[in-house]
């Protein structure tokens, strides 16, 4: 009787062992619920949206065409372009009965700045004349051809005393600068010639560029 019971406890116990056993088993192979967020899915969520190009260009208005003043001498057939800020600041004479030779002036607001001794002419800027009236016209200064028209040569040209030198000379002096025409300089008057003086040195810039477009009429 007590060999059976000892045989019975020691069943038991070897089913109470194997059972302990394989608990564990599950424990140590039990496969987690939470699940670690991917690396992948991480960088994109910091990624940022690509910004939309952006044209610096694009975004201004296309600037139009400079607007131009254009002058034609129909009897020798050729034509130039000046600025449009030129506009109310120059006059054009005719030197000769032909008007193959003309004379570009700068035309101020001071009486100064219209040439004291003739009022209405200005100025001289440049000249334009053909090969044939060099001669005749012996104080010629920066002489250059710039074109031919119809077989004709046409010339630039400027007068060996500086045009705007009385502006200069006023605006330095203006208590001790005489003419002979008896003008006079008053607060107005100098404040005008300042300005045209300016004005002035302004236009004289763009001479190059307004001999550029020098060509034929047709």
């Amino acid at each position: 009787m007590l060999k059976k019971f000892i045989l019975i406890f020691i069943i038991i116990m070897e089913a109470v062992g194997l059972s302990a056993c394989n608990n564990n088993y599950d424990k140590n192979n039990s496969t987690s619920a939470i699940t670690e967020p991917s690396p992948n899915a991480a960088n994109i969520q910091k990624q940022k949206q690509p910004s939309e190009p952006t044209n610096k260009d694009s975004q201004k208005s296309a600037q139009k065409p400079a607007e131009k003043i254009l002058f034609q001498n129909s009897k020798c057939g050729y034509k130039l372009e000046l600025p449009k800020n030129w506009e109310g600041h120059y006059k054009i004479e005719s030197l000769n009965s032909n008007d193959s030779v003309i004379s570009v002036n700068f035309y101020g607001k001071s009486k100064a700045g219209r040439d004291l001794i003739n009022s209405k002419k200005g100025l001289l800027i440049f000249m334009i004349l053909k090969e044939a009236d060099l001669a005749d016209n012996p104080f010629l200064d920066s002489v250059q051809k710039i074109g031919e028209v119809n077989g004709v040569s046409y010339y630039y040209a400027t007068k060996t005393d500086y045009p705007f030198g009385s502006l200069d000379n006023i605006i330095k002096s203006p208590d001790t600068y005489y003419n002979d025409s008896g003008y006079k300089i008053d607060a107005t008057e100098l404040s005008l010639v300042k300005n045209d003086w300016e004005k002035a040195k302004s236009l004289e810039k763009d001479v190059d560029e307004i001999i550029k477009t020098f060509g034929s009429i047709k």
